[in-house]
């Protein structure tokens, strides 16, 4: 007969609870964020917390502790789980309060209590001492003196940071007298739901509050946007309170029911916006191919513009099928300079790497048409069918039709005018360089660009370029408009662009302020002089000189464009004391006029792109 196997119970040594408090507390406004929730667990009507670089305090109007038997139960030992009858919004393990403990000397004083903890007292063990409170305090009273004193900036940002944490907590919340929190139900949202309150914006992290408090942000490649969500049921989170519990068995149900509902919310408010950012794209894209779209939005589907090519321009699959010239396309990443070339020069479309990406086809660019196919099937509102007309040609095969090296020509292979010409742009490309070293404008050759520069010491311009346009233009305005525009863009460029030609943020702001007179940067006295249209002014009064130096005469054209130029220098030089550089059209020369207009016209038009 066997007897039945001896059965014994865990244990835990002491230090395993001590280093559990210290180790929970990440930052200070997190350990105070606790004690903001235990108010609102106790029913408190409001919180008001006191920071100062030696110490904090949290007072609450809450029920506090009652008796000693729910200091035992609810004080004394920790991870004791909450109850339905607890009314607790929070609260879960009751672990919170640890981390008050673990940054400095807690006093509490709660209705005829006082509890005393200094966890870092190694003679007092892991405990607290229980004194009676000198005259009943109805609420609740915690009290940090810190261990480590707070410097200015730590002050700021634990203000800071407590403000970002309770934002939307229900109860006002103060902090060293200014209200930090607001009521979700009194704010104003785009969006209210029996789980959820939800703001939109097309752009930026996705912030989750769970009942007011702020628990992480979502990266908004996961719904196309970002903006705020807060729960109006409590979210199931992990031990650190800082992730949703959306895997696994102890997945957030309340999640599972906002969730569904946010994505609809966030695709239907971008398949009606104006403009898209990338994150939007992929999401739309993501839920034409998995059918996860409204029936009526289809027609705006197709005509939004969510596949991009080489240079960054976006294309709707309206725009792609009514591109029936062209039958091949390829794939490369995106500001790759022979992928620019090729689109541009040939009858080939280039899609960026992006748009391979998007159509989950980025190790087999060959079936981008079949996925675009797909998509054009499931938005098209009738039943006739209408092929994609593009067939695959692999980069490399292409390639070999393209030198992509960059040489630079000295001055024995220029011809006079070509010497004269880039005398000029030197001279006078201090208009797009105010404030900062200027770079040395040379003539080269290349198959892939018009222009490259090393983003610090030169610019150099291809020969069939510069061939081409003197050949068009002479020395007249459209020649020294059309280089400008070029040398300007190169100009925006910081870093080497003969291998990647993509333009950022901070590359169109620099663009758009050369081109139509922006600032000059730590030089303000130089702002008149810096735009486009000054560079073309400067190249065409020095023009003479230019010439003249080359020992060759102006023509009768050139000489009579310089000489109105002349004449209306003064009315121009006031037009731009008076700020209206990007008003090209009142330039009173009629020859101006029309030129300035166009590069108007051309750089509002790159903008747009």
């Amino acid at each position: 007969m066997s007897t039945a196997p001896a059965r014994f119970e865990f244990k835990q040594d002491p230090n395993l609870l001590r280093s559990t408090i210290l180790r929970q507390a990440g930052t200070l406004w997190k350990a105070i964020l606790e004690g903001v929730m235990n108010s609102v667990d106790a029913s408190a009507t409001r919180c008001d917390i006191t920071i100062t670089k030696e110490k904090v305090t949290i007072v609450d109007d809450g029920r506090g502790f009652q008796s000693e038997e729910e200091l035992e139960q609810h004080f004394q030992t920790f991870g004791t789980p909450h109850n339905e009858d607890d009314g607790a919004t929070y609260g879960e393990f009751r672990m919170g309060r640890g981390q008050l403990m673990a940054f400095g000397v807690n006093r509490w004083t709660t209705n005829n209590y006082v509890m005393l903890v200094d966890i870092k007292d190694d003679s007092k063990g892991i405990g607290y001492e229980l004194e009676a409170a000198p005259e009943p305090f109805n609420g609740c009273r915690v009290e940090i003196d810190l261990y480590d004193q707070l410097f200015t900036y730590s002050l700021e940002e634990t203000i800071t940071g407590i403000g970002t944490y309770v934002k939307y907590v229900s109860i006002p919340v103060t902090v060293n007298g200014v209200v930090v929190s607001e009521d979700p139900a009194k704010s104003k949202w785009d969006h209210v739901t029996d789980d959820a309150y939800i703001n939109l914006k097309p752009s930026g992290q996705l912030a989750v509050y769970n009942l007011g408090v702020f628990v992480c942000d979502l990266g908004s490649y996961a719904y196309g946007g970002g903006g705020e969500v807060v729960s109006r049921r409590p979210l199931k989170l992990n031990f650190a309170r800082n992730d949703i519990m959306r895997t696994g068995h102890e997945r957030c149900e309340t999640w599972q029911d906002i969730e569904p509902n946010l994505k609809r919310t966030v695709a239907k408010t971008i398949t009606k916006a104006a403009r898209l950012n990338d994150n939007a794209r992929d999401l739309l894209v993501r839920n034409i191919l998995n059918d996860e779209f409204e029936y009526e939005d289809k027609k705006e589907l197709r005509n939004k513009k969510l596949f991009t090519d080489v240079r960054g321009r976006h294309w709707s699959l309206e725009q792609l099928w009514s591109k029936t010239d062209i039958k091949l396309y390829t794939v490369t990443p995106k500001g790759s300079r022979i992928g620019e070339r090729i689109h541009s020069l040939s009858n080939i479309f280039v899609f960026s790497q992006e748009t391979a990406d998007r159509l989950r086809v980025s190790k087999s660019p060959e079936l981008l048409g079949d996925q675009l196919q797909v998509c054009y099937d499931k938005t098209k509102s009738s039943e006739w069918n209408f092929p994609f007309k593009m067939q695959h040609i692999d980069i490399t095969t292409i390639k070999a039709d393209y030198n992509e090296t960059f040489e630079f020509l000295e001055d024995g292979e220029l011809t006079e005018r070509q010497r004269v010409l880039l005398w000029l742009l030197n001279r006078n490309q201090f208009c797009f360089h105010l404030g900062g070293k200027g770079r040395n404008i040379v003539i080269g050759e290349s198959d892939v660009a018009a222009g490259w520069t090393d983003g610090r010491s030169y610019i150099a311009l291809d020969i069939k370029l510069v061939t081409r346009l003197m050949q068009r233009h002479s020395f007249d305005i459209q020649l020294f408009v059309n280089l400008g525009l070029l040398i300007a863009h190169e100009y925006s460029h910081s870093s080497l662009d003969s291998e990647s030609h993509v333009h950022d943020l901070e590359f169109h702001e620099v663009y758009d302020d050369i081109l139509i007179g922006g600032h000059g940067g730590n030089y303000p006295e130089f702002e008149s002089e810096r735009s486009l249209a000054r560079f073309v002014q400067d190249c065409m009064q020095d023009l003479p000189v230019a010439m003249h130096r080359a020992n060759r005469r102006l023509t009768k054209r050139q000489s009579l464009l310089i000489t109105k130029i002349e004449k209306g220098h003064e009315e121009y030089q006031e037009l731009l004391d008076n700020e209206k550089y990007t008003d090209f059209a009142q330039v009173t020369l009629d020859t101006l006029k029309k030129q300035f207009a166009k590069c108007k016209k051309e750089i509002k038009t790159r903008n747009l792109k």
